[in-house]
């Protein structure tokens, strides 16, 4: 008897046979003839009976993991339904053009504007404070480097929490209090899994994915902080950070992603994509960014709900 006839009434998870890039799925609706599962790629998608055979139980590797799962897609669910629900009843959305428009009005001289750099690259007295990243950026060239981390593995958490806690993308208690609570006996092997984070050869969303199950392993609650952070900070130009509220409005603005959800290899494929996809508008706007941090930024800022608020209302 598998996780979709048992009488166990905990929610059913899944994958796909043949589609496992669309992450673990949670069985939202079970109907005698078809099936809802709603994936961590952010689709909801519905199945008939004849098609049941592709969904194949996922075995979470501890039962703390699979309830975590579950519940954190079954929040997502409920949060992308009731979305839905209000753009149904609204016609008028926030475009990009939209976004481009208030991003001229808040920061005169785009990215390399000083508006822009002293809210969020650097400020013109030098003095370094959380919400600047190039100072944190210049220090993680050295403290990030492969070299560096690999020299001494066990030391590599302290080294991304002392960085993480010198910049506003982190939480104090939920992103650098729990890397430096972690016990001796596991930092040598999650600092081998940071290495493989940041420069491993699988593709990235793999490594990705890797990482929040070695976070989990060592009793971590994987953030998206904790996540996309550390890419972005070894590698700026090629990885941005994700604020999955401002993301998953952008991915739904583009038709890249109808939801960016927890932290997962199918989660952080939709954010990429998204991310890559705002970075090539910005640039045929004649906006080129400085790196993915700055489209990242971009995201947050331009659809805050004080600025669509704004946009909506004819402020800017």
């Amino acid at each position: 008897m598998n996780a979709l006839t048992s009488p166990d009434p905990s929610p059913a998870l899944v994958i796909h046979s043949t589609m496992p890039a669309w992450g673990v799925g949670l069985v939202v609706d079970d109907q005698p003839k078809r099936r809802s599962v709603q994936f961590q790629d952010g689709q909801t998608r519905t199945f008939r009976i004849g098609f049941y055979h592709l969904l194949e139980p996922w075995m979470a590797p501890s039962p703390s993991r699979g309830e975590a799962v579950a519940r954190n897609l079954g929040d997502a669910h409920d949060l992308i339904t009731s979305v839905s629900k209000v753009e149904d009843r609204k016609e008028i959305r926030v475009t990009f053009g939209d976004q481009l428009r208030a991003f001229r009005s808040m920061y005169p001289g785009g990215f390399q504007g000083e508006v822009w750099r002293d809210a969020h690259r650097a400020p013109p007295s030098g003095r370094r404070t959380k919400r600047h990243v190039d100072a944190v950026l210049a220090d993680a060239k050295n403290s990030l480097s492969h070299a560096a981390l690999s020299e001494a593995p066990g030391e590599a958490l302290e080294k991304l929490a002392t960085l993480m806690s010198k910049t506003g993308l982190a939480s104090p208690s939920k992103d650098v209090r729990p890397l430096r609570e972690i016990s001796d006996d596991k930092r040598e092997a999650l600092g081998l899994d940071l290495i493989n984070l940041l420069y491993g050869e699988e593709d990235s969303s793999r490594r990705l994915g890797q990482w929040v199950l070695a976070l989990h392993r060592a009793g971590v609650t994987p953030t998206w902080a904790l996540a996309s952070v550390p890419g972005a900070l070894a590698d700026p130009a090629g990885r941005g950070f994700v604020k999955p509220r401002a993301l998953t409005t952008q991915g739904r603005t583009l038709g890249t992603a109808n939801a960016i959800l927890t932290p997962s290899a199918a989660s952080w494929r939709s954010a990429n994509t998204t991310m890559q996809a705002v970075h090539e508008r910005l640039v045929a706007e004649g906006f080129a960014p400085v790196d993915r941090i700055d489209v990242a930024h971009f995201v947050h800022e331009t659809l805050r709900p004080k600025t669509i608020k704004a946009i909506e209302e004819g402020e800017l």
